[in-house]
């Protein structure tokens, strides 16, 4: 079975914005496992999982009012406590970290987010137009999803400081 060193948890509720980060990530190495790219259909997905989490060195936990609500993501991150692993918490919102994971530097994305963390249109429609920060638009002109959206967020200067951070994990593992 494939070793993965990166292991993103999340609540699939946000894998509109887990998936284009595991994307980028991936350009630096195979060795990350994102659940719904690496289990194929036919996998025991619980032994998949179970070996995933053994063998990483890092947990990224991608943190917010859905993932603190998921009964998967906090066995993910309670496993990585308990066997030492390392974690970087990324913050979607403003949900307040568990105490255990409070501990760790986190990257913050929850400002970047707001307020499109739980607007679906942000993603699934086609014809939802950002608003945006003029420095980042050309006067007038509109963005539509769900491509464009992830040139909005890529063209977030923090944005891509915190990628090129996640992106050193990659590369020391």
């Amino acid at each position: 079975m494939k070793k993965f060193n990166i292991f993103l948890s999340y609540s699939h509720e946000d894998k509109e914005i887990v998936g284009p980060i595991f994307s980028i990530l991936k350009l630096a190495s195979e060795k990350i496992f994102l659940d719904q790219k690496v289990i194929k259909p036919g996998d025991e997905w619980e032994v998949v999982l179970a070996s995933a989490l053994e063998n990483m060195k890092t947990l990224i936990l991608f943190w917010c009012a859905h993932s603190s609500a998921s009964d998967n993501v906090r066995k993910e991150y309670s496993y990585a406590l308990a066997n030492s692993k390392k974690i970087v918490p990324v913050l979607l919102d403003d949900t307040p970290v568990p105490n255990n994971i409070s501990q760790f530097q986190w990257i913050d994305y929850s400002k970047m987010l707001h307020p499109f963390h739980d607007n679906r249109d942000f993603y699934l429609n086609p014809k939802f137009n950002i608003p945006g920060p003029e420095d980042h638009y050309h006067a007038g002109s509109k963005y539509t999803a769900p491509l464009n959206n992830y040139l909005y967020l890529l063209s977030h200067k923090q944005f891509m400081k915190e990628i090129q951070t996640m992106a050193k994990l990659v590369f020391e593992e």
